[in-house]
């Protein structure tokens, strides 16, 4: 058997355990983990000790017990995001495992990877998971696989990743036009960070963690705050006490730029497919993505939005997932082609500037 090909769905429930596996198999979450749990059971071990009291307690208890609940929880909301603005998920996948490389997709969108593009792979008790970067993980469930199917995957993940394995020449694409409008660019970590700001802005994603935080700071100040002012008025108010209740509020104001920029660096630095020149092409059929190791086609209907900013066009698979294209590398003629394709096929999910 020279290859293993799997058609399957998922479910909310399954897409949440399977990102929550991709998240503990990246080697700084799991660090992080660790450590949040060393913490916690050390405060338990000097509560149970009568060392710290349990105001204290509560105080130290709360950061490392904030990034467990952040780690459990966030993968659910991801995969809910994921399958209520994208119908990628919410349809039949497709997966195709050989010596030459990976070729996966969903309806309206198909792509391949190369061998060499993979950087790691792991096997957990549910799912078979491999890695184009330090964070980029793909799932294949093992329950749509046969017995035999799933040591042929082992051999495969054994043999190959980081390899040019069978062949250097990536399985041909559809047949399809050539793009009407074709940019070619290296990804910049500055570049990349700006992009994931502006889609986590402009899609509307970051008001549940603005909310979360001013729930958890209110929570964390008002009471005492309150109870502070009313023995002894403003001066009994003490401020290392309120600058630890309002933590939370700059943590989420300077955190998100500072891990964008971090993930956005790890991943040019990682991914061996975000390394060497990008193509993206904009058709009327759809888009089309090549890079080094890996290409891939996507058309219109499996593009959930179209933005517009001053810097970018950004083409969303997702509310967390867009392609992108510097605005910097287009004559006015093909920017206002791109518009034109743009608004022509996806009506009103197309937000543009002119």
């Amino acid at each position: 058997m020279d290859k293993v090909s799997v058609l399957f769905s998922t479910s909310l429930a399954e897409m949440a355990r399977a990102l929550r596996a991709i998240n503990y198999a990246t080697p700084i979450v799991r660090t992080v983990r660790r450590l949040a749990w060393t913490m916690i059971a050390v405060v338990a071990v000097l509560i149970v000790a009568g060392v710290v009291a349990t105001p204290l307690a509560i105080a130290l208890l709360f950061v490392p017990g904030l990034v467990v609940l952040l780690f459990w929880s966030l993968p659910f909301y991801l995969a809910w995001m994921l399958r209520r603005n994208s119908a990628y998920w919410t349809q039949d996948l497709h997966a195709e495992f050989s010596p030459v490389g990976i070729r996966s997709g969903s309806v309206g969108a198909d792509g391949f990877t190369e061998w060499r593009a993979v950087v790691r792979t792991t096997e957990t008790g549910a799912f078979f998971l491999y890695f184009t970067s330090a964070q980029a993980g793909q799932f294949i469930p093992k329950r749509v696989l046969l017995a035999s199917e799933m040591e042929q995957l082992r051999r495969f993940f054994r043999e190959y990743p980081g390899t040019t394995g069978a062949s250097t020449t990536p399985a041909p694409a559809a047949s399809m036009s050539p793009p009407l409008v074709q940019t070619r660019f290296t990804l910049d970590p500055t570049e990349v960070t700006r992009v994931a700001m502006v889609a986590a802005h402009k899609t509307g994603s970051m008001w549940v963690w603005y909310l979360l935080m001013l729930v958890i700071v209110s929570f964390n100040t008002v009471p005492v705050t309150y109870r502070q002012w009313r023995h002894g008025g403003f001066g009994a108010i003490s401020i290392p006490l309120l600058l630890l209740g309002l933590s939370p509020m700059l943590i989420i104001i300077v955190g998100p730029p500072l891990a964008a920029r971090w993930a956005a660096k790890r991943q040019v630095r990682t991914g061996s497919s975000s390394q060497g020149t990008q193509h993206v092409g904009v058709a009327d059929w759809g888009l089309e993505v090549r890079g080094p190791m890996s290409s891939g086609t996507l058309r219109w209907s499996s593009v959930m939005k179209a933005i517009e900013t001053p810097e970018f066009f950004l083409f969303f698979l997702s509310k967390l997932q867009p392609v992108y294209i510097p605005k910097r590398l287009l004559s006015d003629a093909e920017a206002a082609q791109v518009r034109q394709l743009t608004r022509s096929a996806l009506g009103s999910r197309a937000e543009l500037l002119e």
